[in-house]
């Protein structure tokens, strides 16, 4: 009996799971595709841009146990808040305690979706189903979005705090409810821990804009209101502060310290970031919309030609004459006003970056969405337009396809009659990557895309002309249904699969792999003499994370630079770091060649000590004969190694190969060891000789 109910039930269960599947096969389709979008390849590329920071420092909470006080290489280094640090660290330690690309990565891999799944919940509150969805796919395939939902850093994890407190009183704005205004204030708090305190600034000014356009003000003004943000907002935001200062005994660098430096003087008074003009966000903001830009510019121009035609026609500037029209609705004017806001604010700030505006990318996507899903009052000139490149894209799509098919089968094919032929077809690429990494992951993957592409095509004509015959294809929403997920595609074969397969990897980054042979040396030569290590020390890059992460020392080496910074000559602006001067480094120096030791450095601060008249007798040390000298030669800059560019005739008079060269010495790291007798036998070196900015002879890791 119990048999036949449990049928009966699995079969009650499959009649209602299988239609709600097919109904909602669109947005599976969606989701899918986004989780592959922000996973593929996540872990394929090493640290870039300032990640490094968000790996170093990860590594050191779990080395140390200390989540309360960041460090690098030991040295504190409170530049951003501690939440975006937690949320990494919480998941290296749940995936066994090792810092990963992946674990780094992820918080802002999942906060990404959490932003796609508001803006799709806004977009379907404000307007319909059909907008929500283009508005998903639309900032699916935005470069910013690809780009800083892959990132291990807290721009992405900011931006979706922002909007997930602007989605949560959205969704609330017609009630009074505390725990409403206690999810609004505890998600402004917590964004603002994760860099800084646009987060508790934006989402408050957008309720506001919106209560002024619905004249609904005075409903907020309430003992809710200002009990959620006491304890969700101030006491939430205050924690991690009072955590750190109650534990810094000797830390030496204070998270009240950093709001005040980072959020306030910086935006009035800043001491980096402060080149670019008040109006450079004219062209950072189209460059983040990428590739929907245009579309964006035809959306603003022909909204505000809508806002002047209604001016002109009502005679004054009210709301409900600025949203008499019919795509002026008091939310889209809300929204247009959100864009404007967020542009005017960072704008006024004195210290001005691409990435500070990525708040406003989610909201220019979803008013282009807008634009392009919602009814228009006329059929204007920039609608054509867009009209016009749905179809061609749409059009396109079953010839990309094949193009792609035939491609790869044909490159699949060569391959297996003649291997030595594709390995010389691909040999710029090989000398750096694997031939099997090439063939047995992205031509299969551009083959099996294409021939899924032109399936779901076919099959998406095949039903509309079913539903209704050919003028079915006429209208401009069905080609742009399907041109829209094609750019994304194209978006996440570029983004999430060949940037990542073909760029920085750890594998075969030759800077990388120098700081693996460094490691290797330094752990043997720390089991030979167990106080190497503290014979080794950094002169000048003490800053680098990157270096100080792939060398992972177990315990912090001695940093030295050409001035002493401590807490003698610190300035407000000035790192929290303790470095070393020239006094101390000749005594380290003296300490090195009569005991055994290490320099590490880079070629930018040798040139220093070279061009230094008081660094005469340290240049002296560092080229006793007894030293070795090391450095990374197959340090590449946008494909050319530093002999390969000496090579070239002239290059002392050009200009651009000089630039390239002076780059190129910047990231070159250098090493100089002085080994005790018995390591000398153990650790065997090839010896390379110092001669400024090169070196004679190369020694490849």
């Amino acid at each position: 009996m119990s048999g036949g109910f449990d049928l009966m039930r699995f079969q009650k269960c499959s009649d209602t799971l299988i239609p709600s599947i097919r109904k909602n096969a669109k947005w599976i389709t969606f989701w899918v595709f986004a989780w592959f979008v922000l996973f593929t390849c996540l872990d394929s590329q090493s640290p870039i841009r300032s990640e490094a920071r968000w790996f170093e420092v990860v590594r050191e909470m779990l080395l140390t146990g200390d989540w309360l006080h960041p460090r690098i290489n030991g040295q504190p280094y409170f530049d951003k808040p501690l939440v975006s640090y937690w949320f990494a660290a919480l998941l290296s330690k749940l995936g066994g305690g090792r810092v990963t690309a992946m674990t780094i990565r992820m918080p802002s891999v999942l906060f990404a979706l959490a932003g796609l799944g508001c803006i799709v919940s806004v977009a379907r509150k404000f307007y319909s189903d059909r907008t929500a969805y283009l508005a998903g796919w639309l900032l699916l395939s935005t470069y910013s979005f690809i780009y800083w939902g892959r990132l291990g850093e807290a721009d992405m994890e900011q931006t979706v705090f922002i909007v997930m407190a602007v989605t949560v009183y959205l969704h609330h704005r017609e009630t009074a409810s505390f725990w409403a205004y206690f999810a609004f204030w505890g998600c402004c708090a917590i964004g603002a821990q994760t860099k800084g305190l646009p987060a508790f600034v934006i989402p408050p000014a957008l309720a506001l804009i919106d209560c002024i356009v619905r004249k609904s003000f005075r409903q907020h003004l309430n003992w809710k209101f200002f009990l959620a943000l006491f304890l969700g907002g101030l006491c939430l935001y205050a924690v991690p502060f009072v955590l750190e200062a109650m534990t810094s005994k000797n830390y030496g660098a204070s998270g009240i310290v950093l709001v005040f430096r980072e959020n306030l003087m910086r935006v009035f008074n800043p001491w980096d970031h402060n080149k670019d003009p008040f109006y450079i966000y004219f062209f950072y903001l189209p460059r983040l919309l990428i590739p929907w830009t245009p579309f964006f510019i035809f959306a603003v121009i022909d909204y505000v030609r809508g806002l002047i035609h209604a001016v002109a026609k009502q005679g004054t500037a009210s709301v409900e004459d600025l949203s008499s029209h019919k795509q002026g609705s008091k939310d889209t004017l809300w929204l247009f006003a959100t864009i404007v806001f967020i542009f005017v604010l960072f704008s006024a700030s004195r210290s001005r970056r691409s990435y500070y505006i990525l708040p406003a990318v989610p909201w220019c996507i979803l008013f282009t969405a807008a634009w392009f899903a919602e009814p228009a009052e006329t059929w204007t000139f920039l609608r054509k337009i867009t009209d016009k490149f749905a179809k061609l894209v749409d059009v396109l799509i079953p010839y990309a396809a094949g193009l792609l098919i035939l491609v790869t089968a044909s490159l699949m094919f060569y391959a297996a009659v003649s291997p030595a032929g594709i390995g010389r077809l691909f040999s710029p690429l090989l000398l750096w990557y694997d031939l099997k990494h090439v063939m047995f992951f992205l031509l299969p993957f551009g083959f099996i895309a294409g021939i899924a592409w032109l399936v779901c095509w076919r099959r998406s004509r095949r039903k509309l002309l079913r539903e209704g015959g050919e003028g079915a294809l006429a209208p401009s929403v069905d080609p742009l249904n399907r041109a829209v997920p094609f750019v994304a595609f194209v978006m996440f074969a570029v983004f999430s699969v060949v940037i990542p397969t073909f760029g920085d990897t750890d594998s075969f980054d030759p800077d990388r792999m120098f700081c693996r042979y460094i490691r290797s040396d330094l752990e043997r030569l720390t089991k030979l003499d167990p106080g190497f290590l503290k014979r080794t020390a950094y002169f000048g890059s003490v800053g680098n994370a990157e270096l100080t992460y792939f060398l992972k020392l177990p315990e912090p080496i001695r940093a030295f630079s050409l001035e002493k910074l401590d807490d003698t000559n610190r300035t407000f602006t000035s790192d929290t770091v303790v470095i070393e001067g020239l006094d101390e480094f000749r005594v380290f120096l003296a300490d090195v060649l009569k005991h055994g030791g290490m320099v590490i450095t880079r070629g930018d601060w040798l040139d220093a000590l070279e061009e230094s008249e008081e660094c005469r007798d340290i240049v002296a040390m560092l080229r006793d004969e007894e030293m070795v000298f090391k450095t990374s030669d197959l340090t590449r800059i946008q494909g050319y190694t530093l002999e390969k560019l000496q090579e070239k005739p002239g290059w002392e008079n050009n200009p651009k190969t000089k630039r390239k060269i002076k780059k190129m010495n910047e990231k070159r790291i250098c090493i100089f060891y002085h080994l005790f007798e018995s390591a000398a036998k153990e650790v065997p070196v090839i010896r390379q000789n110092w001669s400024g900015s090169g070196t004679e002879g190369t020694r490849q890791p």
